[in-house]
């Protein structure tokens, strides 16, 4: 190599030698998204959410259906919860479809505090404690 190159000798292991080339090289990798297409979030992403409101709503209709007492007041504690939330999205998405998707739970939220009241009534007229309580 002549006096004067600067270049970086290559060698075995790209790693190896110190360069600014190497850093240059290595810079190219942190620019490759890890989702293919910019600005729209991965398949996983939408996924996982869903999936965990799904699975959660699940075990608490399952609950609403045995007439479990304390099905009613976590359904609602939980479906506040995923309100705020898809609020909080909308914050930053101004998607229509969460705001359908928070006013339906608003709704339901109300037919569950409905039930509840009456499940309540029931259970004080019958002079028991409750339908079987959880």
């Amino acid at each position: 190599m002549p006096a004067g190159d600067v270049r970086p000798q290559r060698t075995k292991c790209p790693a190896a030698s110190a360069g600014p080339a190497n850093y240059a090289d290595i810079s190219r990798f942190r620019r490759i998204p890890f989702n293919p297409i910019p600005n729209q979030p991965s398949a996983a992403a939408l996924f996982r959410p869903s999936l965990s409101h799904g699975i959660v709503k699940l075990a608490l209709v399952a609950g609403l259906l045995a007439n479990r007492l304390w099905a009613y007041p976590a359904s609602l504690a939980v479906m506040s919860l995923f309100i705020v939330y898809q609020l909080y999205r909308f914050s930053f998405t101004h998607s229509a479809g969460l705001i359908v998707l928070s006013l339906f739970d608003g709704v339901v939220m109300v037919l569950i505090w409905h039930e509840y009241r009456l499940m309540r009534r029931h259970a004080a007229m019958d002079g028991r404690a409750g339908p079987r309580p959880g």
